[in-house]
């Protein structure tokens, strides 16, 4: 869905337009790079043998919050976005927030400066206690 909609602000601003089998193409590749992004290898100590395991969101442990960051660059435009989701022992989202500043860095440098927004995020609001781990 999102390419199509890509697709058509390309067509809205002048930039020309994919055919449908060039959006399709796309957008299959698109969907294996996520499937194969969210799949993790573990490898069975009994039999060597090496089994896909799905890797999902966990809960925390009752009376703690879980604190999820991303982050995003667009380095053509100079700009990264910052996003948190504090979610409770349930799932239940508790808080969440983001940002668009004006910095262009690596992707793995833009997600540590999400986890220091993040903290400093928690520490304004004096939800973070100092017995980190």
């Amino acid at each position: 869905m999102w390419r199509i909609w890509f697709n058509r602000n390309q067509v809205v601003h002048g930039m020309g337009k994919q055919d449908m089998a060039a959006v399709v193409d796309w957008s299959m590749c698109y969907l294996s790079d996520f499937r194969a992004a969210n799949v993790a290898e573990n490898k069975d100590g009994m039999s060597g043998k090496i089994r896909n395991v799905v890797v999902r969101w966990q809960p925390t442990t009752e009376g703690l919050y879980k604190v999820n960051t991303d982050a995003s660059v667009d380095s053509g435009k100079h700009l990264a976005g910052l996003g948190l989701v504090i979610r409770d022992h349930l799932g239940f989202v508790m808080a969440s927030s983001a940002q668009c500043i004006g910095a262009c860095f690596t992707p793995m440098i833009m997600e540590a400066v999400a986890v220091l927004w993040v903290l400093n995020w928690l520490l304004r609001r004096m939800l973070l206690e100092w017995s980190i781990w």
